[in-house]
């Protein structure tokens, strides 16, 4: 079974990509791009994430909002 066969928690179009632009998708948290290295991420950055309603950071795949 292939990357793009397997059956994701989410219906973001990062798992489906063959090079996403993420490191983790922002609606489940799981690994998209394994290429892109993890980042340090600031408050301010996921405060900024937050409001544009990522559940997760893209950067570091730390969760954002709990209820969803």
């Amino acid at each position: 079974m292939g990357r793009f066969d397997q059956v994701t928690p989410c219906d973001n179009t990062n798992h489906r990509r063959a090079d996403p632009p993420a490191g983790f998708c922002p609606s489940c948290g799981e690994v998209v791009n394994p290429r892109i290295p993890r980042r340090q991420c600031t408050q301010s950055l996921h405060d900024a994430a937050r409001r544009e309603r990522s559940a997760y950071c893209v950067d570091c795949g730390t969760q954002l909002i709990t209820d969803r």
